[in-house]
């Protein structure tokens, strides 16, 4: 199943290999067929030329000596979600490797 899927991915790439140009000649004909597009559009002044409004953020304040609550989802369980996710990310590879599906 995997050598099948192997070759078929091949053939794929192998096929738009071939259709791409090989030569500058035909890489200028396929950017001279493409849409112009105005490269130094014109731009506005309007932006440029507004007043300032006067329009502060919001400031946001911690309180260092608020009650947190002890400790949060993320830090009971971020360990055990990095280490998991390595786990996957080496593991996985390994066991369709020895199984062969």
């Amino acid at each position: 199943m995997m050598q099948s899927s192997l070759c078929f991915a091949l053939l794929v790439t192998t096929a738009a290999a071939l259709q791409a140009p090989t030569s500058r000649a035909g890489m200028r004909r396929g950017v001279a067929r493409a849409p112009m597009v105005g490269v130094l559009a014109p731009t506005s002044s309007a932006l440029c030329a507004a007043d300032d409004d006067g329009y502060e953020a919001p400031k946001i304040e911690f309180d260092p000596d608020a009650d947190v609550g002890g400790r949060d989802l993320w830090s009971d369980w971020k360990n055990g979600i990095y280490i998991g996710s390595v786990a996957i990310g080496v593991l996985l590879p390994l066991f369709f490797f020895v199984v062969r599906p």
